[in-house]
């Protein structure tokens, strides 16, 4: 049986060719006006420049087209003895055809890898060395709080953003492993409208 999970390419989405980008662009206006699209709010602009950690898009590729997208919003506020990490789920939508074949879990996980290496590379502190210098070496390391945040009309929906908390909280354990902070995480669903 033909596994399409080997032939996708799942990235973050960036400036760097501007005729995926119009191609990107276009796709995911007309999705995001489906129905079955999870949720269609979603942030063109993060097409447009280089990724920030504000509106990031991924896209999954099959064959040279797009069939699917996730988009996260994560806003980082790291105070003196915390982290407050707030990610919002805004999208996540495969086409019909290419549903029930674990591209969305995908999706997720590859958002979550790469979001969590972006968070760790803005926290303030990149080795305890550092951090025992600023901080003293009785401090106690610092905690994130991280609240993974999504709105949910479904089983469905519910299940893909509980994954999304796991994969998130998981992968950002593994990223601050080496690092002078500790992760708690908490997911908030939303009932949609």
């Amino acid at each position: 049986m033909f596994n399409i999970k080997t032939n996708l390419n799942i990235r973050l989405a960036n400036a760097d060719n501007l005729h995926n980008v119009e191609l990107a662009k276009a796709f995911i206006k007309n999705t995001a006006q489906e129905a079955s699209a999870l949720n269609s709010m979603h942030h063109l602009n993060a097409l447009e420049s280089k990724q920030d950690l504000n509106h990031l898009i991924w896209l999954v590729e099959h064959q040279g087209r797009y069939i699917g997208w996730t988009a996260l919003e994560v806003l980082l506020l790291e105070e003196l003895n915390d982290v407050y990490l707030t990610i919002s789920s805004l999208a996540l939508y495969v086409e019909e055809d290419y549903r029930v074949q674990g591209i969305g879990s995908l999706l997720i996980e590859q958002a979550a890898i790469d979001a969590a290496s972006l968070i760790r590379n803005t926290l303030t502190f990149q080795t305890f060395d550092k951090f025992n210098i600023a901080k003293g070496d009785d401090a106690e390391v610092l905690t994130i709080h991280l609240d993974v945040k999504a709105q949910r009309s479904s089983e469905v929906e519910e299940s893909l953003f509980q994954r999304l908390n796991r994969c998130l909280n998981f992968e950002l354990e593994s990223e601050v492993a080496e690092l002078p902070y500790f992760v708690r995480s908490n997911l908030e669903l939303d009932e949609a409208y």
